[in-house]
């Protein structure tokens, strides 16, 4: 559902079969393909931004990544035993995302609250 568990194990596969070594080469090896292709298509973007066909790419891309994203929710919520306290801390998160308050604060209340709760 997520990459991090895919770069969590290359890295601790990477570190049982060679160690450090094994752990940095594995890390390196994820990363280095995305960020490569970021670096290389830096200096072409404006360029490319300037043609319609390309932004109706990234504009499916990212509307893909949404899709994606909204899945995973729709996923996790329907593991959650909901009940009435963890219903309201989700409408609270909600409606603080919509009035654009920073992320940060809404991840700190949510914390702060489960604390007490629990």
């Amino acid at each position: 559902m997520t990459p991090a568990p895919i770069v969590i194990t290359a890295t601790f596969i990477g570190y049982l079969l060679y160690g450090l070594l094994g752990a940095g080469i594995a890390t390196v090896s994820i990363f280095l393909p995305s960020f490569l292709i970021l670096v290389g298509g830096d200096p072409y973007f404006d360029k490319l931004s300037s043609f319609t066909l390309f932004n109706k790419a990234v504009a499916g891309v990212i509307a893909s990544f949404v899709g994606l994203l909204l899945s995973v929710a729709v996923l996790f919520a329907l593991k959650i035993p909901w009940d009435l306290w963890r219903t309201l801390l989700a409408v609270a998160a909600f409606v603080a995302l919509l009035l654009k308050v920073e992320t940060y604060w809404v991840v700190l209340a949510g914390v702060i609250i489960l604390i007490v709760l629990l």
